[in-house]
This record gives structure tokens, C-alpha cells and sequence, in this order.
């Protein structure tokens, strides 16, 4: 069960990245300007900001369905792929080149990331060896 609350973690996390540059994209094409409040009601007829919106709703909620299948320390470490994802997306989208520095920061944070995630689901998923076989009490010995 861990392993799918790490699947469904990925994937929030995906949505959470998607979401935010989504957003992002369509409030600068909104405005050059600072983002003032009169300008949220036409935000929330911009199909591109709701489509976000909803990605932002829908990894929220695959994070709350992966935290019903494992403890915290598994699944909120997952989400730091959320950064590596929107580094790649926003110098794609800005059509950015990424230094050397940048990859090595996004390689450092998934693999650590990834080694955490391995650690945590090993420290709290005890290989079956490891518990002891009981009888049922309705069982004599």
C-alpha cells in the first residue's frame, strides 16, 4: 500500500507543478502589472487560471488519498518533485536555458528525495520476516 501512496504522491505532485505554472502563465498573460484585486474576477473566467485551479484541487486530493495509505514522513517528502518539475516547466516556458548549477540542484533534490522516500517506506513497512507469527487466540498451542 506505501508504494501506491508514493504513486499517487508522484502524480499529486505532477498536478501541483502543472497547476502552478498554469496559473502563472495565465496571470502574467493577464496583466504586466501587479496583480490587484479588481482583476480577479476576470482570473476566474480565464479558462486557463480555472484549469490550473482544478490541477491544484486534483493534487491536493490525490496528496489527502495518498496520506490515507502512508504515514507523513513517506508521502510529504514527494513532494519536493513539485520544484524540480516547475523549474523544468517554467524554463520551458519562458524558454530559459538551465545551468550547470541548476541541474545539479535538480539532480541533488531528486535523488535525495528519492533516497529519502526508499528509507522512509523501509522504516515504517517492516519486511513480513521480521513479524511474528501468532496464533489466532481461538487457536490452542
Amino acid at each position: 500500500m506505501q508504494w501506491l501512496a508514493v504513486s499517487l504522491a508522484l502524480i499529486a505532485a505532477l498536478c501541483l507543478a502543472l497547476g502552478t505554472q498554469t496559473q502563472s502563465a495565465a496571470v502574467t498573460a493577464h496583466t504586466q502589472e501587479a496583480l490587484k484585486p479588481s482583476n480577479l474576477g476576470s482570473l476566474v473566467r480565464n479558462p486557463k487560471w480555472v484549469a490550473g485551479l482544478v490541477l491544484l484541487g486534483l493534487g491536493t486530493a490525490l496528496n489527502v488519498a495518498a496520506l490515507t495509505l502512508a504515514t507523513v514522513t513517506v508521502v510529504q517528502p514527494i513532494g519536493v518533485i513539485a520544484l524540480v518539475i516547475t523549474t523544468l516547466l517554467h524554463a520551458k516556458h519562458k524558454h530559459l536555458d538551465i545551468n550547470v548549477r541548476t541541474w545539479g540542484a535538480i539532480s541533488l533534490c531528486t535523488a535525495g528525495g528519492a533516497v529519502f522516500v526508499v528509507a522512509a517506506v523501509a522504516g515504517t513497512d517492516p519486511p513480513t520476516w521480521l513479524i511474528p507469527k501468532r496464533r489466532p487466540f481461538w487457536c490452542p498451542s
